[in-house]
């Protein structure tokens, strides 16, 4: 997802060459991958896990200065991504256990998500669940990273629940699973550019409720509605109509890019 939207990037700003980044890419992993780099100023090693992470956040909101530290990085100066890796290794949760932290993200996430091992189990069952899993994937699943470097990667910690206690929840909270969903509007609004829910994803969930639209805002990051005065309008109409709109209702109104 990352390699593809940071093809596309170059597409869309004709800043970069989409087939030279691609390899760029590649190349920065590998070599971070057989050796890390500490980061001057911060106690902090630049991994193979942790350029996925920086790439995830700057590539998708196209971020052109990125986009040329990592070519800069692929031709043997790693040191060009420091100014990028640095926020991103400082970025910290609140401490509000209600509002938007990490403490109420992992609550969320180990309760909620599904993982290739079940919370009722051990903490060993579950580890030796994780690493058969992961094993079983072919060393290509998350070309052009590793498969440890992907598991690394902070957005996705598919490991971040390993050690999570076996939660006391009543059965009545907790979300049914492969049960009919009910035939109610549903607006799903996705950023062709997100790397944290990709597009992939938005169309699996649309096709699982009955009466869905999918509004995919091209080059929109994430957070579609702050960069996108199109889906905000639609979004409103929809809030107080309950009409859905058609998919194609901001396939003229892309998000700009080439910031950095």
């Amino acid at each position: 997802a990352i390699e593809g939207a940071a093809r596309q990037v170059c597409v869309e700003t004709s800043a970069c060459v989409p087939d030279e980044i691609s390899t760029e890419i590649a190349t920065v992993a590998d070599a971070l991958r057989a050796a890390p780099r500490r980061i001057p100023g911060i106690d902090q090693l630049l991994t193979e896990g942790v350029f996925i992470t920086t790439a995830q956040t700057f590539v998708q909101s196209g971020d052109m200065g990125f986009l040329s530290a990592v070519s800069e990085a692929a031709a043997g100066n790693l040191g060009a991504l420091d100014p990028f890796v640095s926020p991103t290794l400082s970025q910290v949760g609140s401490s509000d256990p209600v509002g938007d932290s990490y403490t109420l993200g992992a609550a969320v996430t180990c309760n909620d998500y599904v993982f290739p091992y079940s919370l009722t189990d051990s903490i060993d069952v579950r580890h030796a669940a994780f690493e058969a899993a992961l094993t079983a994937l072919p060393d290509t699943a998350f070309a052009p990273f590793s498969k440890q470097g992907w598991v690394d990667a902070s957005w996705d910690h598919p490991d971040e629940c390993l050690d999570w206690p076996v939660a006391n929840v009543p059965a009545a909270l907790r979300l049914p699973r492969h049960q009919p969903i009910p035939s109610i509007p549903t607006l799903v609004i996705n950023g062709d550019l997100d790397l944290q829910t990709p597009l992939e994803s938005a169309e699996l969930a649309t096709a699982a409720f009955p009466n869905a639209v999918l509004l995919a805002v091209h080059n929109a990051p994430h957070a579609v509605i702050p960069v996108s005065p199109c889906a905000l309008g639609v979004t409103v109409d929809f809030l107080r109509t309950g009409n859905l709109p058609s998919s194609d209702a901001c396939a003229d109104q892309p998000v700009a890019l080439g910031g950095g």
